[in-house]
């Protein structure tokens, strides 16, 4: 049986969630092996009755979810999830690549204050009611455990005030930066006690965008944004001196 019989055309409304849903089923299912390189983009999107834009947003959701690896000009590849970010050591990661997350953070720093504050100044009520909805999931999901599911809902959360800065060139800067290194947010958020804390720091940054105080927004943005870095400071310090 050819393996895209397996999949059926999308008619809902949220179609790359619901392809990429169906993509990560057949991966489960073992009909894709580690390794494995899924079917060209015109051959998938063809099948699924969507657009290439559509098929790629469904990709991105894979590999926030850990499924598949994107290799820019050679295709998408099924990933081992023995090989999953999850599942290495934090401390080692984070002893090899600390200089990774610094300039991750650093790059951040330079694009997503900006968007705070211009999203303070700019975003209407409709804005205001979105955003809000994103942090109630991000509430609901405190003390989960599925980690690529909270690093997908962050990245829409921060996503979306890019998008409220209502200038194009941030939000796509913001995507193209936050989107592909998820394994960073990964590590980020399986620091003790992290996820409780971002979420305080996304209330702070939440109300001065209601409030449409762009000083207060661009101060929380910085202040949740440096707290990263804090906090691995201080568990490889901890982790030091406990060796």
């Amino acid at each position: 049986m050819d393996k895209s019989d397996i999949f059926q055309t999308v008619e809902k409304p949220r179609l790359a969630d619901e392809v990429a849903r169906q993509i990560a089923q057949a991966i489960k299912e073992g009909r894709f092996t580690a390794g494995q390189t899924l079917p060209p983009a015109r051959e998938f999107a063809t099948k699924f009755n969507v657009s290439r834009p559509i098929l790629r947003e469904a990709l991105s959701i894979l590999q926030i979810q850990g499924l598949v690896s994107i290799r820019h000009g050679r295709g998408t590849f099924v990933k081992d999830p023995n090989t999953d970010i999850l599942n290495v050591s934090l401390t080692d990661w984070l002893v090899k690549n600390r200089h990774l997350v610094e300039n991750f953070y650093e790059a951040r720093l330079a694009i997503e204050p900006v968007c705070a504050a211009r999203a303070a100044l700019l975003a209407g009520p409709k804005d205001i009611a979105e955003l809000k909805d994103i942090l109630e999931q991000i509430e609901h999901m405190t003390d989960s455990s599925n980690t690529p599911l909270l690093v997908s809902v962050d990245i829409d959360f921060h996503s979306t005030i890019a998008k409220l800065s209502h200038n194009e060139f941030l939000s796509k800067m913001l995507n193209s930066l936050i989107v592909p290194e998820t394994d960073v947010r990964k590590i980020v958020l399986r620091l003790p006690n992290h996820v409780p804390t971002t979420n305080k720091d996304h209330h702070v940054i939440f109300k001065a965008i209601e409030k449409h105080n762009p000083v207060a927004a661009r101060k929380a943005m910085i202040t949740a944004l440096n707290r990263p870095l804090e906090v691995i400071r201080d568990y490889l310090n901890v982790k030091e001196k406990s060796n």
